[in-house]
């Protein structure tokens, strides 16, 4: 899996936990909290 993905569709098929992961490598704040749909938007975004 590349370390960057910010298509909100390939996001989409991903699990919580595998965007979680992305999520902290990437330094987001608070991930761990979020939903599914509010991480593939953040994960999206940055």
């Amino acid at each position: 899996m590349p370390e960057v993905i910010q298509d909100p569709t390939i996001l989409n098929t991903l699990t919580t936990g595998q965007l979680k992961t992305m999520a902290k490598k990437r330094g987001i704040p608070g991930y761990n909290k979020k939903k599914k749909d509010e991480l593939v938007k953040l994960l999206s975004q940055s």
